[in-house]
């Protein structure tokens, strides 16, 4: 496995890579973009448009980029270790409060479905304490899929204070299927919103137990899976679009 750590520098506006922020509260429509995270073929590295220039830390075993029908993506692959991780995170240079109400919407895929964890989402820990968990400690707000604790579709998990609410989303994930997910913060509670690669909505439902606490927990991005057996396991990376109320 090996490390690899990318500043994220490059400004890029174009349509295609711009989300809608689809909440209808009038807190939710007044959210400004802090950035993107995508691909640039001609400089073969992760890139990120926003006023952090934000550090992503890259943990994996190799990775490459490909296209697929005129789709970029960035393609993460596991060592065929059992407990080898194929993750990207913002380490502690770019965090977000709970308060700001932060959301996050990311395009990805999934190339295996046996005998791994996966979570999408945001963190008060580091990446490794995240990816080798099926409950972390801390605050959190994510979507997880564990065949370690027994998950046969995608979870929607709130944590405050180490107590956590898992909710169902009746959702199983399907290998190579492009989703698109949808985490936001509101007042009360998070909303959680998985829609297919034509961005038609399969589930959508707002989890009001354990969220994050404000002014308490600084949330970091992860995205990433473990492989659970000595089997290499791979995910593709599209896209991901930040927002907050400042």
């Amino acid at each position: 496995m090996q490390e690899v750590k990318s500043v994220l520098n490059a400004i890029r506006t174009t349509q295609d890579h711009r989300a809608i922020a689809r909440g209808t509260s009038r807190v939710a429509n007044e959210r400004r973009r802090l950035g993107t995270l995508y691909h640039q073929c001609n400089l073969g590295s992760l890139q990120g448009t926003g006023p952090y220039l934000n550090p992503i830390e890259m943990d994996q075993a190799s990775a490459t980029l490909a296209t697929l029908d005129n789709r970029v993506y960035w393609q993460q692959n596991s060592d065929d270790d059992s407990g080898d991780d194929a993750y990207i995170w913002t380490n502690a240079a770019w965090t977000q409060n709970p308060a700001t109400l932060p959301m996050l919407r990311i395009k990805f895929s999934l190339n295996q479905v046996a005998t791994l964890r996966m979570w999408h989402g945001f963190f008060d820990q580091n990446g490794t304490s995240v990816v080798n968990a099926d409950d972390p400690d801390g605050d959190y707000a994510a979507i997880r899929y564990s065949t370690n604790a027994s998950d046969m579709t995608w979870k929607y998990i709130t944590s405050a204070d180490d107590t956590s609410t898992v909710t169902d989303s009746g959702i199983a994930p399907v290998a190579d299927q492009i989703y698109h997910f949808e985490i936001e913060f509101e007042t009360t509670g998070v909303r959680f919103r998985i829609e297919d690669e034509n961005k038609l909505v399969l589930n959508e439902q707002t989890v009001t137990t354990n969220r994050p606490r404000d002014h308490v927990a600084d949330l970091q991005l992860f995205h990433g899976l473990e492989t659970l057996e000595a089997v290499a396991k791979s995910w593709r990376f599209y896209i991901a679009d930040v927002y907050a109320l400042y």
